[in-house]
């Protein structure tokens, strides 16, 4: 599934500062964001192998803010299938944007906002189970995770972190997986 998407929102307040402040430093409060966008939502099951992609790519123009002006991606994808008894799929993702403008202090210099920070984060996992088809098996997962932010004032809330774990799952076709 693909599909195209667009949207305009007014915002009255995205310095998120009173009337006073914006008027001393000389900013306008309001703006409008058109924000332009393609959805992928894509599963090939090819055989004993299923790919999978899914996520969004877009952008948010600002119209009197064009610093704030930013892509907007966040993807995700993967395979999965079978080798000798175990089950196996391995996934990764990518997104990228402007930071919330609720989540950071607006700073100003020369005039001008200066809250530009893009925030990258990166991920790979893999899960895997071994055992018969139907009923108790064990599984596995480890996910791997990289979130880096531009602004040097954010460098400080960059993470990277490795996530890992196990139990038993439980597979009947009628009910799914449990």
């Amino acid at each position: 599934d693909l599909s195209l998407t667009g949207r305009a929102q007014y915002n009255s307040n995205v310095t998120m500062t009173d009337e006073a402040t914006a008027t001393r430093r000389g900013v306008e409060r309001e703006d409008v964001i058109f924000s332009p966008a393609v959805n992928v939502d894509i599963s090939v099951p090819t055989g004993a192998v299923s790919l999978m992609l899914n996520g969004i790519v877009g952008y948010d123009f600002y119209s009197r803010k064009s610093n704030l002006s930013r892509e907007r991606i966040d993807l995700n994808g993967g395979v999965a299938g079978s080798v000798a008894f175990c089950a196996v799929a391995v996934n990764g993702g990518f997104a990228r944007r402007q930071t919330e403008l609720t989540n950071l202090d607006l700073l100003i210099a020369n005039g001008e906002q200066a809250v530009k920070n893009v925030e990258t984060i990166k991920r790979i996992g893999a899960v895997f189970g071994c055992g018969a088809p139907i009923g108790f098996r064990p599984f596995g997962l480890i996910q791997y995770e990289d979130s880096r932010n531009s602004a040097d004032l954010r460098r400080g809330q960059n993470v990277e972190s490795i996530t890992y774990g196990g139990g038993v799952e439980y597979n009947q076709p009628s009910i799914g997986t449990i």
